[in-house]
């Protein structure tokens, strides 16, 4: 029974914010997009009980929604920090008018002021984002050997392929 009133009332005193705050926020990562100084803050809004208590996932969530954000990973250090490791989105291509795919097809969309215009433009219907960027690399690769650049590749709800080159 001591071990029972013990151990709760350790949990519940190490649960208050108070017991073992947060002090340290440190923010890892190669930013292109990204403010490191930002996200601290954002992590730093987000911590709401002590070291024992906090949330590290919904922190997670919470970074995650920002769309160049590809990876979040929140790790505790004893006694009083959290690290965070931050992989930041690589646009690949263009994807419609206001999206971006990555290095692996998942599509993420930045406010459209920060959409790169020099990325090839692909579009095609939702759920074909993985298939349309295949076949843009094996199409680059074979029309390069003949001195040409694809510069678009579209797909239609009925599987009409259009290439762009110059």
């Amino acid at each position: 029974v001591m071990a029972i009133v013990g151990s709760a009332w350790l949990i519940a005193k190490f649960s208050d914010p108070a017991a073992l705050p947060i002090q340290k926020v440190s923010v890892e990562g190669e930013f292109s997009h990204l403010d490191p100084d930002v996200l601290q803050a954002v992590v730093v809004d987000a911590v709401d009980a002590g070291f024992l208590g906090v949330n590290v996932a919904d922190i997670r969530e919470r970074l995650l929604d920002e769309p160049w954000i590809r990876e979040a990973t929140i790790r505790r250090i004893w006694p009083d920090a959290l690290h965070v490791r931050i992989v930041e989105q690589t646009p690949v291509a263009r994807w419609g008018e206001q999206g971006l795919l990555n290095e692996i097809g998942d599509l993420f969309a930045p406010p459209s002021a920060e959409i790169p215009n020099e990325l090839v433009q692909l579009r095609g219907p939702l759920g074909s984002e993985t298939e349309v960027l295949g076949e843009y690399r094996y199409l680059a690769r074979e029309i390069s050997a003949v001195g040409l650049e694809v510069v678009a590749v579209s797909v239609s709800d009925r599987h009409a392929w259009v290439v762009n080159t110059r």
